[in-house]
């Protein structure tokens, strides 16, 4: 099929020839002939690219029990996955532990691993889903696959989230269909659906109190994985952590949160803060406490934006503001080479400064006179803001250096930040002086929202 071309223009495949693509050099897939086989006077072929498209999505039937659907959402999990060109199952669980699980350790690995080895000979629709929505999020799409067959994220996303509404069916939430879907939410909300991931992640934590999670009563431990008995406290935090994360992005800010971040952890109590030091191989876990630090502040600054302006709420935000950008500079001063792990207590603290000062900003430009905002108030925001700013833009120039297969390891909040970034930039420095730093940081910043876009929309 030829790819669309301007009038008068030749039109050209969306994929180099066999020819081109066996001697491994450019083809410029002019049609019907591209340049360098009608030089040669050789046969030119393009193989038509195949999507996957409806008939990849499972077909429920309700006329089905609970145990046909157990091996029936295991055979079709096992179908889909074929189709992303994975040929080992251990290829999704590699590129999973490698990436998502370095911001979000809620899956114990030994515990996964144990039910992996026997996931063909005990069908299991609850770890069939889970699996599927690894799967799902860890997907980057390879058009030019050598069989010519092509899956669409969004294809796979339908049919991990249909999988997953049909698993829901068989009995009571199990806590391999709630991390599934919190999976499912995290993917929604870095691929922009952020309304609806805050929505799935809602649905989570009903499910996590319909199943009898055990709720955490203090924070990630340092061991270097996540423990079975671990499990239930590390999907709460995963719960609290991403819903309040997804709630600073949704349309209607004042919405409730249905997970509740546990009263008796005092998360910057002494006790809490005295552990051991971290090496490679806790140094996981150490940034999962990190940000679940950062979340007790959001949760915290969420709860006091919603209040009555008063001076006793400004009071707050004062010492809010003090307490994040403490937290900011303690966390991104200790081990500086491990940003990657840390970037998602570095991220929630950030997007709770644009939070915070955005608001004092845009009550300044309001043209009603009704609420104040000193001179003094306006500038210190517009330094915070500047700080932060100058933060993202360091980070998206450190994340251009990568690899792609280590994109992933950034949390899908830097993609919001980048967007808080452009926006105080656009609403508020402008206009920007060539060779500035604002300059110069814009250009990093829309060549980096332009990267995650590729990646996630």
């Amino acid at each position: 099929m030829a790819a669309p071309s301007r009038s008068g223009s030749p039109p050209f495949a969306p994929k180099v020839c066999s020819t081109c693509r066996t001697r491994k050099k450019r083809c410029d897939k002019a049609l019907p002939c591209c340049g360098y086989c009608a030089e040669k006077g050789l046969q030119c072929q393009y193989q038509e690219q195949r999507f996957l498209g409806l008939d990849l999505v499972p077909r429920p039937s309700l006329s089905e029990t609970s145990s046909t659907v157990e091996t029936t959402v295991c055979r079709e999990v096992q179908r889909i996955i074929s189709f992303t060109g994975q040929q080992y199952l251990d290829e999704i669980s590699v590129r999973y532990f490698q990436s998502i699980h370095w911001y979000l350790p809620i899956i114990s690995r030994q515990r996964f691993h144990a039910h992996l080895l026997s996931f063909g000979s005990d069908p299991r629709a609850d770890f069939s889903v889970l699996l599927l929505s690894m799967c799902m999020l860890t997907y980057d799409p390879d058009p030019d696959r050598q069989d010519g067959r092509h899956v669409d994220s969004s294809t796979l996303y339908l049919a991990t989230k249909l999988l997953f509404s049909q698993a829901q069916t068989i009995g009571r939430p199990s806590l391999n269909l709630i991390q599934a879907g919190i999976l499912i939410a995290v993917y929604e909300y870095a691929r922009g659906d952020r309304d609806l991931g805050f929505v799935s992640m809602g649905v989570c934590a009903r499910m996590a109190y319909a199943a009898g999670l055990k709720q955490p009563t203090s924070l990630p431990s340092m061991n270097n994985d996540v423990y079975p008995d671990e499990e239930d406290g590390s999907t709460w935090w995963g719960i609290c952590m991403c819903e309040r994360i997804a709630l600073c992005d949704v349309s209607l800010v004042n919405q409730p949160l249905l997970s509740m971040m546990p009263k008796e952890v005092n998360a910057f109590s002494c006790r809490e803060s005295e552990s051991v030091l971290s090496t490679p191989s806790n140094v996981y876990q150490d940034g999962f406490r990190q940000a679940m630090r950062a979340t007790y502040l959001l949760d915290e600054l969420l709860e006091v934006l919603k209040a009555p302006e008063s001076s006793t709420k400004q009071r707050h935000l004062d010492d809010l503001d003090k307490s994040i950008q403490v937290f900011l500079t303690m966390t991104m001063q200790r081990f500086p080479m491990a940003s990657g792990v840390y970037c998602g207590g570095i991220s929630i603290a950030i997007r709770g400064l644009f939070l915070l000062h955005r608001q004092v900003l845009d009550r300044a430009k309001a043209p009603s006179g009704e609420i104040d905002c000193p001179k003094e108030a306006y500038l210190n925001s517009r330094a915070a803001l500047d700080t932060v700013t100058k933060i993202v833009s360091d980070i998206a120039t450190a994340r251009q250096q990568l690899s792609p297969d280590r994109m992933d390891a950034y949390p899908p909040t830097y993609a919001y930040l980048v967007r808080a970034a452009l926006k105080y930039i656009h609403d508020h420095c402008q206009p920007l002086s060539p060779g500035s730093w604002l300059w110069e940081a814009e250009k990093r910043l829309q060549l980096s929202r332009d990267l995650l876009r590729r990646r996630w929309e």
